[in-house]
């Protein structure tokens, strides 16, 4: 419990220096989000979307927050997805 507030905490402090820097990622992003996480990070994630514009977004259906812990065949997915976009064509 401690260690998440203090990652929450650190994340309301640096999200405002590097918002403004989201468009200039480069890498692959695959953006996995819970339609039924009670945060609503669909909100933070159709903005990510929006400003990362080579970005793929994943809704899970019926899924909450803490992804990696309740859909971890998601998150591998999503690497998967991260995978075949940076293998040469």
């Amino acid at each position: 419990m401690r260690a998440n507030r203090e990652d929450i905490l650190a994340y309301v402090r640096t999200v405002p220096q590097w918002e403004p820097r989201y468009a200039d990622i480069r890498t692959p992003v695959v953006i996995v989000v819970g339609d039924a996480d009670p945060f609503h990070p669909a909100l933070q994630a159709g903005r990510l979307h929006r400003e990362i514009g080579h970005s793929r977004l994943v809704v899970l259906p019926g899924t909450a927050h803490m992804i990696p812990d309740v859909r971890p065949e998601a998150v591998v997915e999503a690497v998967h997805m991260v995978l075949k976009h940076k293998q040469p064509s």
